[in-house]
């Protein structure tokens, strides 16, 4: 996971005539804590007398920036994955969202295209092979053109119009094909969206949620209970990601343009924490929102795996219960908003300790 380049070094005249190592071949790597590591091209530390001279080049200098640079948005990167998840939110639809593309869709297959080429007359391809037949065929004796052309014309005129007969029914089978798919898709969409989405059909809404949760890739692992209590309200208990699955170090550029790597505090991390999987509400919650107009309501309670100081055992602890309606969350931009702050325009259940460690809850 290192970062490793090789630069080219021009001979020195201050290197004495014995000194025949090729520089070019030396390798500087960066560990992920910011380390630097300068060999050989056999993997050996480089000698002493070469390191000094290779370290004052602007070669080493410049790649040493990139090397701390890259570390520190590689940093910056996997943090961002795990505590910003809540910014792939996907925009919201609501119900005139759906008949806007009921619409749209009625209207395409109102107005459905037609095939606009036309078929090849045996006068039009005649035509064209003269005019072949004209740029090929140019005899000194001119006198002998014509005929010359009009045998070229005659000789080829039933493979040349076969070609552009067949190349015409290819066409317009494969254009008819692509315009029977389309309008086959927009009739399921047309039936999905007035018999399935705008009535909120109850196993059509399961089905979804499950299809969804097999196709989403995040960074961490979860796993989500799920239960539709009524047609507008859905019960979500999601068993969350732990704290030793966030990253524990963090980056920052020094003036010298070093990056320096530290482990986070405790603090940091229960914050970190904490984003993460309050996000995780929002995160989820705007996805299942996206199924059908007729869920009003999402209750979501998160729970992790902590030891119970009375029994030593391992056991689930809920960590915050939120009731999130749709009106509400519509009106969220999730690329500015903070979790913590969000959690304020809902019914919740969430108690964190001064060092933002997340409290054992009793869910709604």
């Amino acid at each position: 996971m290192g970062l490793s380049t090789r630069i080219p070094l021009s001979p020195s005249r201050n290197i004495k005539p014995t000194l025949t190592y090729d520089l070019s071949k030396v390798s500087i790597e960066m560990d992920d804590e910011g380390n630097i590591f300068v060999s050989d091209e056999n993997g050996q530390p480089l000698d002493e007398s070469l390191l000094r001279k290779l370290k004052r080049t602007e070669s080493y200098k410049e790649t040493l920036k990139s090397h701390n640079q890259e570390l520190f948005y590689r940093i910056e990167r996997e943090k961002d994955k795990f505590i910003n998840i809540y910014k792939r939110t996907p925009p919201f639809f609501c119900k005139n969202d759906w008949l806007a593309e009921l619409h749209r869709i009625e209207s395409e297959l109102v107005n459905r295209k037609k095939y606009l080429d036309i078929r090849p007359s045996e006068e039009k391809c005649r035509e064209e092979l003269l005019k072949i037949a004209t740029e090929k065929i140019h005899s000194i004796f001119f006198w002998t053109n014509a005929k010359k052309r009009e045998e070229y014309v005659n000789q080829n005129f039933s493979i040349y119009y076969a070609d552009k007969l067949s190349d015409y029914e290819s066409k317009k089978v494969n254009f008819e094909r692509e315009e029977a798919e389309k309008i086959e898709g927009l009739l399921k969409r047309k039936q999905e969206i007035t018999e399935n989405i705008l009535p909120g059909d109850p196993q059509f809404i399961l089905d979804s949620i499950s299809g969804l949760l097999q196709n989403l890739s995040l960074p961490i692992d979860f796993s989500i209970d799920y239960q539709l209590s009524s047609e507008k309200t859905l019960n979500i208990d999601i068993d969350l990601p732990e704290i030793e699955d966030l990253p524990t170090t963090k980056a920052t550029i020094l003036k010298s343009g070093k990056t320096s790597v530290k482990n986070k505090t405790q603090t940091e991390l229960n914050q970190e924490y904490a984003t993460c999987v309050c996000g995780l509400a929002f995160y989820f919650s705007g996805n299942f929102f996206a199924i059908s107009p007729t869920i009003s309501m999402i209750e979501i309670s998160g729970y992790t795996q902590r030891i119970d100081k009375k029994t030593d055992r391992l056991q689930d602890d809920y960590i915050y219960s939120i009731k999130i309606d749709r009106k509400t969350i519509e009106q969220l931009n999730f690329h500015i908003i903070d979790p913590f702050d969000a959690f304020q325009h809902f019914e919740h259940q969430l108690s964190l300790k001064t060092n933002f460690e997340m409290k054992t809850i009793t869910p709604f």
